[in-house]
């Protein structure tokens, strides 16, 4: 069980350095793949969502 949750925060922690790359880098990353800004700036979010909700259920985990 212990291998599992260090595997969910390996896989949160990349979802939001991902998120956050993907958001600081936006603009460049608009151009160079020639996608609209509101997309990247989604794909981003969504991202951090995972990330967060990898957390929380985790966090839910403890709890029991």
């Amino acid at each position: 069980m212990e291998r599992g949750r260090k595997l969910l925060w390996v896989d949160c922690i990349g979802g939001f350095v991902a998120g956050a790359l993907m958001l600081l880098f936006g603009h460049w990353l608009s151009a160079w793949y020639g996608l609209p800004w509101g997309l990247v700036l989604f794909m981003g979010l969504v991202n951090w969502l995972y990330a967060c909700l990898l957390y929380t259920s985790d966090a839910a985990d403890d709890s029991l």
